[in-house]
């Protein structure tokens, strides 16, 4: 996908929707390839052994995929601490912490992990709109400078900080990615309410 030209990406996507809106007819099964079946097996298996390990050994499976996240506290030592949990109220309360007391950001992972890996002008959203010339696209450079700029101005301006609530009213654009993504960043619990454009019949 990085080696095609963004106005082919373009076309490519304006292309399929038109198709799959205009096609009428059943869509013929396609040849069988074993090679590509072999390597989907080989990929569902994978995916299983995973599986498995998270379901016989959850502390210690969450805590390797956890090591490719940052965090702002150390991770623990033991597995013991990423997963605790506790369903028989025989033995005492019942309980699930979850990396209790771990500390992170979700958009430091969404937005600079990749930066910093040098992915900052790459294309983290392609937006199209109901009108198929209508689309819009921004790197991940472009959307944490849009993102920090609106989490400075909640904070700043409006005083909105850790635990407050946000109710977002926007439709489906990027503008409202970036406003989930700025209310993550100061840690600002947000509820979306997408707003959808009402036509109203001729009378």
């Amino acid at each position: 996908m990085s080696s095609i030209c963004d106005d082919s990406i373009q076309q490519i996507i304006r292309k399929s929707l038109l198709e799959s809106m205009a096609q009428v007819e059943r869509i013929p099964c396609q040849k069988f390839d074993s090679n590509k079946a072999h390597e989907n097996m080989r990929q569902y298996e994978q995916y299983q052994r995973m599986y498995e390990h998270s379901i016989k050994s959850p502390g210690t499976f969450w805590k390797q995929i956890a090591t490719d996240f940052y965090w702002t506290t150390p991770l623990p030592l033991t597995y013991h601490k990423i997963l605790e949990y506790n369903f028989d109220h025989k033995t005492g309360p019942i309980k699930v912490d979850f990396f209790k007391g771990m500390k992170t950001n979700i958009t430091y992972n969404l937005l600079d992990r990749v930066i910093n890996c040098g992915f900052g002008e790459r294309i983290a959203y392609y937006w199209l709109g109901n009108d198929l010339n209508e689309m819009k696209k921004i790197t991940y450079s472009e959307l944490k400078n849009q993102v920090c700029h609106l989490a400075n101005y909640l904070k700043q301006t409006a005083k909105i900080g850790l635990g407050d609530r946000v109710a977002i009213y926007l439709p489906v654009t990027i503008e409202l990615i970036i406003s989930m993504l700025a209310c993550a960043r100061i840690g600002a619990i947000h509820t979306v309410v997408v707003s959808v454009p009402i036509h109203w019949p001729n009378v």
